[in-house]
């Protein structure tokens, strides 16, 4: 590709050398290269900073990588913008060495001579793919072969390689190696003796150290090949189901029994109905299946429950035999109890039955009038009285479900009063009349008899 006359470098101006730090520092070394740069090559040095580039930045292969590079490559747009015919050449250190290559896709960067030390650049660079852009002139390419981290940023991550221990070994590109780790080419002596020559003049010189170098140790070149990023990959994958594994088990599956309790007996069997929820605070659907209530009387004794239905509208409906809820999900019905039972069910019908059979028409509850026999109300009577359970004191209630094999449990307790008992009692003074007995008016309270009592619970 021919290049525009106008933007010929003119070797009568002098070059500038950009300087590019690595990461975990603000290239406190550009100083000390600068001021030799500028008293034996007579150059106009800029160190170019992008800020302190974290280990985790550095280490995570998408996105955070950009924000230098954009830097890098604004930087370079404006130098040469202020110096359109001077020689640009580049000094660039650990991510530094990347970046620039980042920023080399813009095809309008063009430089003169390139440095890299450190290099972290991957092993599969060409500078072939460059070639319009960097001339003829080869890139510097100071490999430390003691320099571990380009080795270990090849290994645990992605988009980086080892070429600043091992070098590129491609055309282009000299390779040449010094006994150094990582920072140590920010001497005053070896720039002065290998980095001068090279910017001023284009002279490559070897190193003493590579005239005796012997072979990598063993575990760089294990290293080299060993893709740790997959291991930390898995490890973080584990790390991260593990972390979700104990937050999730501290979520939990909960069964809550509302605080507003409904106390009643029908023919003295006794009835709860309360707000039953299921809470699911996991990832997965929850069911609540067996729903039980058991009551514990103020003496100890304890009394189970069998589910009525669910309470809807002031009806009872169908049962819910289980409760179910989505993941986050919270779900509740009013759920009634009652002990049912065969001679239960003998008597309330028998006494529906003989008001049907008696030919009394009672539209509306009349405590007045007498729709059951003496007998039937002396029988009604002594089977509520045999049934009937409530009494003053304190009544424990204990709702239980089970959510697989394990299972929920939630408790409330509340206070009945002699008074509260005796209201509830009561209406069996009516039973003659039908009131509490036939099931259109189970729960209708008169005067002072309230056959059901609306408790708040603890």
């Amino acid at each position: 590709m021919a290049k525009n006359p106008a933007t010929e470098p003119d070797p009568s101006l002098p070059p500038v050398v950009v300087l590019l730090h690595g990461i975990r520092t603000h290239g406190s070394w550009t100083e000390m290269v600068a001021t030799v740069l500028e008293s034996q090559c007579g150059a106009k040095v800029i160190p170019v900073r992008y800020g302190y580039f974290d280990a985790f930045r550095f280490l995570f292969p998408f996105l955070t990588r950009r924000g230098p590079i954009k830097r890098i490559l604004r930087e370079l747009r404006d130098i040469r913008s202020e110096n359109p015919n001077a020689r640009i050449s580049v000094i660039a250190h650990s991510f530094g060495t990347y970046a620039l290559v980042e920023a080399l896709a813009e095809r309008e960067i063009v430089l003169d001579r390139v440095i890299f030390c450190g290099s972290i650049v991957r092993n599969d660079f060409r500078r072939a793919d460059y070639k319009a852009q960097l001339g003829s002139e080869l890139i510097l390419n100071d490999c430390g072969t003691h320099d571990i981290w380009p080795i270990f940023a090849q290994s645990i991550t992605w988009g980086y390689g080892a070429t600043g221990t091992f070098g590129f070994g491609t055309n282009g590109v000299r390779d040449r190696f010094s006994k150094f780790t990582h920072s140590q080419y920010f001497d005053k002596a070896f720039v002065q003796d290998y980095w001068v020559p090279f910017l001023r003049d284009g002279d490559i010189r070897a190193t003493k150290w590579e005239e005796h170098r012997s072979a990598p140790p063993w575990w760089q070149s294990m290293l080299s090949w060993l893709p740790l990023k997959y291991l930390l990959m898995a490890l973080l994958c584990a790390g991260i189901f593990l972390g979700w594994r104990q937050v999730e088990g501290h979520r939990q599956v909960r069964l809550e029994l509302g605080r507003d309790v409904f106390l009643a007996h029908y023919l003295g069997t006794p009835m709860v109905a309360a707000q039953l929820r299921l809470v699911n605070e996991t990832s997965r659907p929850a069911e609540a299946r067996s729903l039980s209530l058991t009551l514990t009387t103020p003496s100890g004794e304890e009394v189970p429950m069998q589910m009525e239905g669910v309470v809807m509208m002031g009806q009872v409906q169908g049962m819910l035999t289980s409760l179910f809820a989505k993941p986050g999900e919270t779900v509740e019905f009013q759920y009634s109890f009652f002990n049912n039972s065969l001679e239960f069910v003998t008597l309330r019908d028998e006494a529906s039955n003989y008001h049907l059979q008696s030919g009394i028409r009672a539209y509306n509850p009349d405590p007045a009038k007498e729709l059951l026999s003496k007998e039937l109300t002396e029988r009604l009577v002594k089977f509520a009285k045999s049934k009937f359970i409530w009494k003053p004191g304190k009544w424990q209630l204990r709702l239980s479900a089970y959510n697989g094999e394990r299972k929920l449990s939630a408790e409330r307790s509340l206070t009945l009063t002699e008074t509260e008992v005796q209201r509830m009692w009561k209406i069996t003074d009516h039973y003659q009349s039908g009131i509490g007995v036939l099931p259109n008016w189970r729960f209708l309270p008169l005067d002072d008899c309230q056959p059901y009592l609306n408790k708040v619970a603890d």
